[in-house]
């Protein structure tokens, strides 16, 4: 969703569609609307770099796109699905 003012800081909420398990609402806080987006891009890329089974555009090697997490990890390593 959209960076929204939050008290002193913004919040950015987001929800993973899962077919197979419950969707939960969650809520990132920056410290800025720039922070809070790429703050919850990032957790959206840990989920989905993470999940089981797994996910991908439309070949299993395909990248998903989203920034990955921590900002020094390897490229190659989200690609092929590395878990990071």
């Amino acid at each position: 969703m959209q960076p929204v003012p939050d008290g002193k800081d913004w919040a950015c909420e987001y929800v993973i569609e899962w077919p197979h398990r419950p969707w939960r609402p969650r809520r990132i806080k920056g410290v800025d609307s720039a922070q809070a987006l790429l703050l919850a891009m990032k957790m959206v890329a840990s989920e989905l770099y993470g999940a089981d089974p797994q996910v991908f555009w439309f070949e299993p090697d395909d990248t998903l796109g989203l920034p990955l997490v921590p900002e020094d990890a390897d490229e190659e390593a989200a690609r092929t699905k590395g878990r990071i």
